[in-house]
């Protein structure tokens, strides 16, 4: 179940774009309903293309009802539904590198007094993420997204913040919110984008991440990127400049060199 539902006049090839964009990975079902499902087909396309786009983990497929495999998914990893159950949870895990990127699971979740949570990378999980970063800072311009999230996220975690990671399916115009109170209460909203190798951040995504800070009422909101930014976007950061920054990819950089 979305939890942001379409609505009527939204497309529902654009919703399923927008979902499949935003996850982590990916599982079809493939079932006698499925296989001659046109949504399904759709789906399917979409999945892949961003797999090979290297936009998304992994792509896997759970098989039921014995059906046969359709030839478009047959260089997936498919994991039989029929056997035994514990058996096939762990073909899944393993499937959906769930067992080898198993980072959030070590997340420690605090609840706060409004019924936030906020979300601290173990010490252990952090200070491995930013050495190899640090130590490679060439391969930021090709990490995994969500990746590049809790890099930042651990990041602001040493710079004596408490962090709240968003849920990455909803996650409101921004990826990470830090909070400090000492020795002044200062609330930083931080959309991170990493685009395709060569690609830039233009103008549009600053000015939604304004209207994002100016809406929650924040103190300050940052734009990181392991890219660079349009020549729109800095004209629009140095006229925001108390109320917006901007942190390409040379910024990061700094960023994971300040927190040695």
């Amino acid at each position: 179940m979305w939890e942001d539902e379409p609505v009527p006049g939204d497309s529902l090839i654009d919703a399923i774009s927008s979902r499949i964009e935003r996850a982590a990975s990916v599982l079809i079902i493939v079932s006698r309903d499925s296989v001659t499902s046109r949504f399904g087909r759709v789906e399917w396309g979409i999945a892949q293309a961003r797999e090979v786009m290297r936009m998304l983990p992994t792509v896997a497929a759970l098989r039921l009802d014995n059906v046969d495999t359709p030839e478009p998914l047959a260089h997936l990893n498919v994991v039989d539904a029929e056997g035994d159950l514990e058996d096939v949870v762990a073909q899944l895990a393993e499937a959906l590198s769930l067992v080898k990127h198993h980072r959030l699971a070590e997340f420690d979740i605090t609840t706060l007094q409004d019924g936030g949570t906020i979300l601290t990378v173990s010490a252990d999980v952090g200070a491995r993420l930013v050495e190899r970063y640090r130590d490679n800072p060439e391969a930021l311009i090709t990490m995994d997204r969500r990746e590049f999230e809790e890099l930042v996220a651990e990041i602001f975690d040493r710079f004596s913040f408490k962090v709240e990671l968003t849920a990455r399916t909803r996650d409101g115009g921004r990826d990470v919110i830090a909070i400090r109170h000492d020795p002044v209460s200062v609330k930083y909203l931080i959309e991170c984008k990493r685009p395709d190798p060569g690609g830039y951040v233009g103008f549009a995504p600053v000015r939604e991440l304004l209207g994002v800070k100016t809406d929650e009422q924040a103190t300050k909101a940052i734009l990181a990127t392991t890219a660079r930014f349009s020549s729109d976007a800095k004209l629009l950061f140095e006229r925001n400049s108390w109320i917006l920054e901007g942190r390409d990819y040379g910024g990061v950089v700094d960023w994971l060199e300040s927190v040695r």
